[in-house]
């Protein structure tokens, strides 16, 4: 399993510096006008991404972190950070599907105003799991160096995977709306916000393949499965599936924020294009420098020579 886990560190600090260039450029000055509903809800799940996906790189790629899951303390603060993240980041994935689902059904509903109910159910059961979580003591080491909700317990299956499942559901029946109502994407006469809801589907669609391999982790534990203790194909396949699905989330959700041409076209015009000329001034006014005491030496001489 070293192998797995150095694979699912690696991944997630792609994830993070994926995610990381979405908060960036999302809290850009030249990027305002994306800042609005419903693109706020992708850097939301940007930034539970990139927080979730230090669990992975912390355990898999910091050498003697595993020894962190033996102090209570210790332990109790990384089960409670993961439990926390892990969960906003799949229930801003959920949002996300809702939110997509509505603007099928009725493309002229606007849904800007639910922004705060969705802060609240997010943040709100994040907070009440974690919190349950603690008090009970349902808490211990996960398998993979760290410490999140005691595998295979009850509590588990309870505080993680059932709004996973909810969640997963809920995505499946978005995307299916989607492929049925695929003609109401006419109704938007907007191009800018009829690519803005094609995108929205993409990040649908990356939810339900990332986390496909972990819910079926869940319902298998539900079941009372236990996998054999060789390492046979379908153990090897669900596991790799499982570690790369979550691990890998937050990059893909990068290369489709960073895609939208709309969005592309803003940030080279107003980020990169100004940081570029920044660099490259910076640089020329550092030669310049660098060059100034030979030009005073070669007058010097100059003044010497004429003497």
């Amino acid at each position: 399993m070293t192998i797995a886990y150095r694979l699912e560190g690696s991944l997630a600090a792609v994830s993070m510096i994926g995610s990381f260039f979405v908060i960036f450029s999302y809290l850009s000055p030249g990027m305002k006008p994306f800042r609005r509903h419903p693109v706020s809800l992708i850097f939301f799940l940007s930034f539970s991404d990139f927080l979730f996906s230090l669990k992975f790189v912390v355990s898999s790629l910091i050498p003697g972190s595993d020894a962190l899951q033996h102090n209570n303390i210790a332990c109790l603060a990384q089960a409670c950070f993961a439990q926390f993240f892990g969960l906003s980041s799949i229930s801003w994935a959920g949002i996300i599907s809702f939110n997509l689902m509505v603007n099928l059904l009725d493309p002229f509903r606007s849904t800007a105003s639910w922004a705060i109910p969705y802060h609240l159910f997010v943040w709100g059961i994040c907070v009440a799991t974690t919190t349950i979580m603690g008090a009970t003591g349902s808490w211990g080491p996960s398998g993979d160096g760290t410490c999140w909700l005691e595998p295979g317990g009850e509590l588990k299956l309870l505080l993680f995977f059932a709004p996973l499942s909810v969640y997963f559901m809920l995505s499946i029946v978005c995307i299916s709306v989607a492929a049925v109502r695929s003609a109401a994407l006419a109704d938007f006469r907007d191009p800018v916000r009829r690519n803005l809801m094609f995108r929205m589907g993409l990040f649908v669609t990356t939810f339900i393949v990332c986390w496909a391999g972990e819910l079926i982790s869940g319902l298998l534990q539900i079941a009372r499965y236990e996998f054999p203790l060789t390492d046979s194909p379908s153990e090897t396949f669900l596991t790799y599936y499982k570690i790369v699905g979550v691990s890998v989330q937050g990059a893909v959700n990068s290369v489709i924020w960073l895609t939208n041409p709309t969005f592309y076209r803003q940030f080279r015009t107003q980020v990169l294009l100004p940081v570029l000329r920044f660099i490259t001034c910076t640089k020329t006014d550092k030669e310049a420098q660098s060059l100034l005491p030979n030009k005073l030496r070669h007058l010097e001489s100059a003044h010497f020579l004429d003497e």
